[in-house]
């Protein structure tokens, strides 16, 4: 059970669930669709390439289980999240997306053996704040601080 699982941070160790909601808090305080928050709330049901527990398997099954609780655009933006090598696939593509010049999809560097992974321009604006919010709240816990609005 979520609620049970231990996050840990640099600095201690708190309950998952309490790092889950930090995160969908500063993406909602920050004005993100409620499907982003969800997601933000959701990035790590699948397990990520650093907090590898995996709440729900990410098969035919378990993703039908999450899309039906939250929705198909943050269900299937907790699963690119779980899906990428972040951050530096993301951190790759923004660099070279910096000049403004409008683009087509991006193509992010998935974990293990799963390949290029395609996005649109949307979903990896949205995979960024999901990232900023993560690792924010992160170190806004780590400083004692409690979570606070950002605006990418």
């Amino acid at each position: 059970m979520v609620s049970q699982v231990v996050h840990d941070v640099r600095k201690g160790s708190r309950p998952l669930l309490a790092h889950l909601d930090g995160t969908r808090a500063l993406l909602e305080a920050a004005g993100y669709p409620g499907s982003v928050c969800l997601a933000g709330l959701l990035h790590s049901v699948y397990g990520t390439n650093k907090f590898t527990r995996e709440s729900i398997v990410a098969d035919e099954e378990g993703r039908r289980r999450v899309c039906e609780a939250a929705g198909e655009d943050a269900e299937r933006l907790a699963f690119l999240f779980c899906s990428v090598r972040r951050p530096a696939t993301l951190n790759s593509a923004l660099g070279e997306r910096r000049d403004g010049e409008e683009r087509g999809d991006v193509e992010l560097a998935g974990r293990g053996e799963t390949g290029v992974i395609r996005v649109s321009p949307r979903e990896f604006e949205e995979l960024v704040a999901v990232e900023v919010a993560n690792c924010l709240e992160q170190d806004l816990q780590v400083q004692g601080h409690k979570s606070r609005p950002f605006h990418l």
